[in-house]
């Protein structure tokens, strides 16, 4: 089911399957004229229609890409993580979510030709980066920004798609223990660069240069 959307997206629906059973989830489906391929932003703290994400998104699509704004809660779950964060830390669950999403958005006809990237920030940055594991080649570009430190223990030997890591420096600055720094997050195949995580701008100029980069090199 699809209708347009005030900001000239269209809205639809994705079934996914999981342990739980078949979840339907809601997005927002932006094309770009002549599209270079389709940026995914995943969000999994209810709407991923929020303020930044609109602004990145609408950069990539002057960019020449595609967008698509994917919630991975379904509406009564968003509600229930709202008041009691019962999803948004459960990287797993979303991640294979995510995962399942791209199976079933890749069978749309319009979408048959289009490379894939993800771009994500925080524990949606996690979710990403997991999905991206799992879905080893499918993914032909990832750029995450403000990933938590956490993430260590979870198994990314699966990521084979270039990986643009945007981090703050004043986040370098709070892990700092003593003399000591916590190990870098290992992230196969990726580029780290600091910039001012508010300026959705800039990031979404250094996530347009990837993805030209990276996402047409696999097209080609």
């Amino acid at each position: 089911m699809s209708s347009m959307h005030e900001t000239g997206g269209v809205s639809v629906t994705v079934p996914v399957h999981d342990a739980a059973g078949t979840a339907h989830l809601s997005g927002l489906l932006a094309f770009a004229p002549s599209t270079r391929g389709i940026v995914v932003l995943p969000h999994g703290r209810g709407t991923a229609r929020c303020g930044d994400d609109i602004v990145i998104a609408t950069a990539l699509q002057s960019a020449g890409f595609s967008t698509l704004l994917l919630d991975l809660l379904t509406l009564e779950e968003a509600d229930l993580d709202a008041r009691k964060a019962a999803f948004r830390f459960d990287i797993g669950l979303l991640a294979d979510r995510l995962a399942s999403a791209i199976v079933t958005i890749a069978q749309r006809p319009e979408m048959k030709n289009l490379t894939i990237g993800y771009l994500a920030a925080g524990y949606n940055a996690s979710v990403a980066l997991v999905a991206a594991a799992k879905d080893r080649g499918v993914i032909g570009a990832v750029v995450v920004h403000d990933v938590p430190p956490d993430l260590g223990g979870r198994d990314l030997t699966g990521l084979v798609a270039p990986t643009l890591l945007l981090g703050s420096l004043n986040r370098v600055r709070t892990e700092e223990l003593g003399t000591e720094v916590k190990p870098p997050v290992l992230i196969p195949n990726a580029v780290e660069r600091f910039v001012d995580l508010n300026d959705s701008a800039e990031i979404a100029r250094l996530a347009a240069e990837w993805f030209t980069m990276h996402l047409l090199l696999k097209a080609r």
